[in-house]
């Protein structure tokens, strides 16, 4: 019965799960997995077997240490982080979840005292999650499996502690028990819990070690707010290739700024993108950055106004842009070139892959504010000099809002990636979504007043209510129906 209704419960989240995992069938980590099909290192774990048993040694000890004591290396949104070189521990988020000492307790006292079946399976679950979230040597080659591999396992930490605190409650109802059968004293329990705290308390401050200021991170700044007061358009952080400690913001922490960045973090990076990022851009596994502008039009298309770089990059290899903003180690520069993040095109051409688009990008003639590039069935350029009319919108959760007039036809460009699920509707009627210069979205629109609305709507969304709203109903029936078998046992 458990079994069903655990079942059931994971089809109650299918509203969410089913959509979600549309979403990302459409990215690059669904592909490639978090590995980005690099499996060398089950064949280096087994070659050095030594080096491995001392890794295994060594990420075991630091992970129950971060267990107990999760600032052990400080906490990084105090800006005070300082962690081991090349280290699986310098992502805060990832290795720092506490249990506390008293919660491992109990969990150990459950696991060698408590001897029945449901307590096995979370047992299981918890040594298991621990082994994959540990990235621990030789455990880790499970991440090279196919399903295993969409997963990122740190994020599997979760799950440890969650069936960590259920060991934990079992570990606590015998030690209950205990003293209700005055087997233990309930004195003696109140001194060791209490013991247990401060002691906890005592060595939490004595281990935590933050010192070490980030200075090429920002937070919630005078270059955040600079960036924030001028949204509408994009920004890039530019560093050394490969170095975070060099890029002033990184990549997907930008979202978490309310702030536009065009470097990508692979769980969420289309086909489409990828085109023009591997080319453009440069990798760090799963992130993309930027150490020298490639080819401007690139940051053009995609509205990128400002370049956030430390000082010694902006002055070597960024000479050409004019300094917006001077902060003590970092500047924001600023692309004059860049297109509005919206605007209507009224002379466009045609390509047909995105390899014309590249050809044409590279050649120094090409005006790409005068030739915007709707996907059509062979490559077509028109010449004539219409300039663009920049319009403005409104965005709310998941749609964008367009009102304009304009004196002729054209295409309205939304330098935004083309999804699937993103519809367009002009002036209430559901029109189809264009790819303009292949990665973003556009829609053919007609003079005079216009009322635009591009919508996001997941795919099968609507599936996912149905699946979940029906076995919503079958757990409540369930439910009522052990209810009364229950009452006619007079349980």
């Amino acid at each position: 019965m458990a079994f069903v209704f655990l079942f059931l419960g994971t089809l109650v989240s299918a509203i969410q799960t089913i959509p979600s995992f549309d979403f990302i069938s459409h990215s690059e980590v669904y592909s490639l997995g978090r590995s980005m099909n690099d499996h060398s290192f089950v064949k280096n774990e087994i070659l050095e077997f030594g080096k491995s048993v001392s890794i295994f040694i060594h990420r075991v000890y630091y992970r129950f240490i971060l267990l107990i004591f999760p600032n052990l290396f400080g906490n990084s949104m105090d800006r005070n982080y300082s962690y081991p070189e090349n280290s699986i521990f310098n992502n805060y988020f990832e290795t720092s979840s506490s249990i506390g000492l008293i919660g491992l307790l109990f969990a150990m006292l459950a696991i060698f005292v408590c001897k029945f079946k449901k307590i096995y399976f979370w047992i299981f679950i918890s040594f298991f999650s621990f082994c994959l979230f540990a990235n621990l040597p030789f455990v880790n080659i499970i991440s090279a499996l196919p399903i295993i591999n969409r997963i990122n396992l740190g994020r599997l930490t979760g799950i440890f502690v969650f069936s960590t605190c259920v060991l934990s409650a079992y570990g606590f109802q015998y030690f209950i028990s205990k003293i209700k059968n005055k087997t233990f004293s309930s004195t003696i329990f109140v001194v060791l819990i209490s013991g247990v705290f401060f002691g906890q308390y005592f060595m939490f401050s004595s281990l935590n070690k933050p010192n070490n200021n980030k200075q090429f991170e920002y937070y919630k700044n005078d270059a955040v707010n600079f960036l924030r007061l001028n949204n509408d358009y994009r920004f890039v952080g530019v560093g050394e290739e490969g170095l975070f400690g060099k890029t002033p913001i990184i990549p997907n922490l930008s979202s978490a700024y309310g702030i536009r960045d065009i470097r990508g973090y692979f769980v969420m990076t289309p086909p489409r993108f990828l085109g023009f990022a591997n080319d453009y851009l440069n990798r760090k596994r799963n992130h993309f950055l930027l150490d020298e502008v490639i080819n401007e039009n690139f940051l053009n298309m995609y509205a990128v106004k400002y370049l956030v770089c430390e000082k010694s990059i902006c002055e070597q290899r960024l000479s050409k842009y004019k300094v917006e903003k001077d902060f003590n180690f970092f500047k924001i520069l600023v692309n004059d070139s860049a297109l509005p993040m919206s605007y209507v095109a009224f002379n466009y051409s045609y390509y047909r892959d995105v390899s014309d688009i590249k050809r044409l990008f590279n050649d120094k003639n090409f005006d790409i504010s005068k030739n915007i590039l709707v996907q059509g069935s062979e490559l077509k350029i028109n010449n004539n000099d219409i300039p663009i009319q920049q319009v403005d919108f409104k965005y709310n959760n998941d749609k964008y809002v367009f009102d304009f007039n304009i004196e002729r036809s054209g295409v309205l460009v939304l330098s935004d990636n083309n999804y699937p699920g993103w519809r367009a509707y002009v002036n209430g009627e559901e029109k189809e979504v264009v790819s303009v210069f292949e990665s973003i979205k556009g829609v053919y629109v007609n003079t005079g007043d216009n009322h635009i609305v591009f919508e996001y709507r997941p795919r099968y969304f609507n599936l996912g209510f149905i699946i979940s709203i029906i076995s919503t109903i079958l757990v409540i029936l369930l439910f009522l129906t052990l209810i009364k078998k229950r009452d006619k046992l007079g349980l």
